[in-house]
């Protein structure tokens, strides 16, 4: 049986999983690979996500707080709609010619991709500790911070490595996710329904 706790050690190691593959896409320069991972880091991280909001929801009902489904569930949707967009816009910008325009739309894109990111994140941070708070599991805690940590430093180092064009800076960022999601299994795993559940 699919519990909570399965559910979210799979989860988080598809999302560990695919943090990793994002930090070997910033230094993967050969096309043809750097395509391959990246479909496999869209399919384990949507994987890893839906996995995720699933095993929040058997929590949810197991505390009797529904926000955490809720806030897990806004989460899903706003990284989901970041990850398409980048997808999407090398097609709606086929007919820009202009160099520096094109750059400049591209920097408001990616701009809004992280934005969704950390204002998505915030939601996940938000549900960790609601679960941290109604159980006696205080690492959802840290690891809510450890996520948040991380959107709000892809989020600077975006801005200030496009303007310096340093564009390794987000990989600062997304160390810490790596981190969060090694903590988040170890917290999942912790899951013990006779004295977990407050």
């Amino acid at each position: 049986m699919l519990t909570e706790k399965i559910l979210g050690i799979i989860a988080s190691i598809f999302i560990f999983l695919s943090m990793i593959l994002d930090i070997i896409l910033f230094f993967q320069e050969e096309l043809g690979l750097a395509i391959i991972i990246n479909i496999l880091f869209f399919g384990i991280i949507i994987t890893g996500i839906i996995l995720l909001t699933i095993s929040k929801f058997i929590i949810s009902k197991k505390i009797s707080e529904q926000t955490v489904f809720y806030d897990t569930l806004t989460f899903a949707i706003l990284w989901i709609i970041a990850l398409i967009i980048p997808l999407i816009s090398p097609f709606v910008l086929t007919d820009i010619s202009h160099e520096t325009f094109y750059t400049w739309i591209l920097f408001i894109i990616g701009l809004a991709v992280h934005f969704l990111y950390l204002v998505g994140t915030e939601f996940l941070y938000k549900s960790f500790k609601v679960i941290s708070e109604n159980t006696k599991n205080g690492l959802f805690k840290i690891v809510g911070y450890l996520f948040m940590a991380g959107a709000m430093l892809v989020f600077v180092f975006y801005i200030v490595g496009s303007l310096l064009g340093a564009m390794l800076l987000p990989i600062l960022g997304l160390i810490f996710f790596v981190i969060a999601a090694i903590i988040q299994i170890i917290a999942f795993s912790m899951i013990n329904e006779k004295n977990f559940y407050k």
